[in-house]
C-alpha cells in the first residue's frame, strides 16, 4: 500500500495557519489583560467668579498608555452627560485642566476621565461653587480667587474710604503733607486718578494700621504668615507645574513670582490677550514675563516714596509692592522672587490686596 505524502506547500500552509492562530490567541490574551484606567478626580482649586482648576490623577493606566485625559463639568450632578474638556497640562500621572466661562455664585460638578483602547475610566464626582464679586464701602467691585483655604482679592484695593465710610486723607501733590501724615493716607500713582481702575491706590502704613479698617468688612490686610502660607501652598501643591515653566538661571521661587504676575505685558511672548500696550500691563521682559497660573494677576502699581515723590525705580509698570501687616511684598520686573519681603518706612506708599477673614 502506497503512503500518501502531503505536498510541501500544504505543510507550510498548515504551519502558517497554526502560527497565525497562536499569534491571534496571544493578542487576544493581551487585549483581555488590558483594563479600563482607574482615575481620581483629586480636587478643584484656584476658584474664581468664572474659572476653576480641576486636578485629576491616573491611578492605574490599565496596562496600556492612556491616549486622552480630560474632565466633564456642568451644573448637572451627573457631569459625564456633558461634553468633556481635554487636558491642558499633564505632568507624569497628574493632569490639570482649567475651566472657563463659569457663572458667579453657581454650583458646578466635575468628573475627571482617562481613556485607553479598552475604554474610558471615570473619577469621582466633585462639586464646587464659584465665588461672588467683592464690593467695598464705596461700591468698587473686585474679582477674588480661592487658593487652597485662602480667598484673595484678584485686583488691588482702590477705596478712598475706610470700612466705616470715613474718608481717607488724600495729600495729592503736597509731598510734605504725604511724608508727615500719621493718620492714614492714599495716593494715585503720580497723582493721576486715571490709574485708579487699572492699578488701585497706594496707601501708607497708617492707613493699613487704622482701627477704622481699610479692607471691606469681613476682610483684612494679610499678615506676614498669610503671605508665606500662599507662597508655601503653591510651591507644595504645584511644584511639578512650576517646574514645567522653569527658565534658565531661574529658581523655582522666581518662577512662582512669574506665576503670580498678570500675563499682561508689552511684547509678552504668550501673545494673544497677554501681549498688550494699554494699561494695566508690565514693561517688556523676555524672561520674567507673567504667567498668571493661579488667577492672582499681580500688576505693577508702582509706589510712592516716603518723601512724597514718585521716583523712577517706583514706576508703574516696573514694580508691584503690597503691604502686609508688618512689611511689604515686592514683585519687580527684573526680580520676581515671591519671597521678597522687605520692611518699609511707614510713610511709603504701596498697593493692598485684602484676604477674607477665616471665620467668615
Amino acid at each position: 500500500m502506497k503512503t500518501k505524502h502531503v505536498p510541501l506547500i500544504l505543510k507550510y500552509r498548515f504551519i502558517g495557519v497554526f502560527l497565525f492562530l497562536l499569534i491571534s490567541c496571544k493578542k487576544d490574551e493581551e487585549k483581555t489583560s488590558i483594563k479600563i484606567p482607574i482615575i481620581s478626580t483629586n480636587k478643584v482649586d484656584i476658584i474664581t467668579q468664572n474659572k476653576a482648576m480641576v486636578i485629576g490623577e491616573i491611578i492605574d493606566n490599565g496596562g496600556e498608555a492612556v491616549f486622552a485625559t480630560g474632565v466633564y463639568w456642568g451644573t448637572n450632578q451627573n457631569p459625564s452627560f456633558n461634553e468633556g474638556i481635554v487636558q491642558m497640562v499633564i505632568t507624569d500621572d497628574i493632569f490639570i485642566i482649567r475651566i472657563h466661562d463659569l457663572e458667579p455664585n453657581t454650583t458646578y460638578y466635575v468628573q475627571a476621565y482617562a481613556s485607553n483602547s479598552k475604554g474610558k475610566g471615570l473619577g469621582e464626582v466633585l462639586s464646587f461653587t464659584t465665588l461672588e464679586a467683592l464690593s467695598d464701602v464705596e461700591g468698587n467691585t473686585y474679582p477674588t480667587v480661592l487658593i487652597g483655604s485662602q480667598e484673595w482679592m484678584a485686583e488691588n484695593l482702590r477705596t478712598t474710604k475706610y470700612a466705616d465710610g470715613y474718608d481717607i486723607e488724600y495729600p495729592g501733590d503736597d509731598n510734605f503733607a504725604w511724608s508727615n501724615n500719621t493718620d492714614g493716607a492714599y495716593a494715585w500713582f503720580a497723582n493721576n486718578i486715571t490709574y485708579k481702575d487699572f492699578y488701585g491706590a497706594l496707601y501708607n502704613w497708617y492707613a493699613i494700621d487704622n482701627t477704622r479698617g481699610l479692607c471691606p468688612v469681613g476682610w483684612h490686610v494679610p499678615d506676614y504668615e498669610e503671605w508665606i502660607e500662599l507662597h508655601n501652598y503653591l510651591l507644595e501643591e504645584f511644584e511639578a507645574l512650576l517646574v514645567d515653566y522653569e527658565r534658565s538661571n531661574h529658581s523655582i521661587y522666581d518662577v512662582l513670582g512669574n506665576a503670580l504676575k498678570s500675563c499682561r505685558q508689552i511684547g509678552s511672548p504668550l501673545g494673544s490677550e497677554c501681549n498688550v500696550v494699554d494699561h494695566p500691563r508690565w514693561f517688556p521682559d523676555h524672561l520674567n514675563y507673567g504667567l498668571d497660573l493661579f488667577g492672582f494677576a499681580a500688576l505693577p502699581g508702582g509706589g510712592r516714596h516716603q518723601s512724597g515723590g514718585f521716583r523712577e525705580h517706583l514706576e508703574i509698570g516696573y514694580i508691584g509692592g503690597w503691604w502686609s501687616s508688618i512689611a511689604s511684598i515686592k514683585i519687580q520686573r527684573h526680580w520676581v522672587g515671591a519671597d521678597n519681603i522687605i520692611s518699609q518706612n511707614k510713610a511709603s506708599g504701596w498697593s493692598v490686596r485684602c484676604v477674607r477673614n477665616t471665620d467668615e
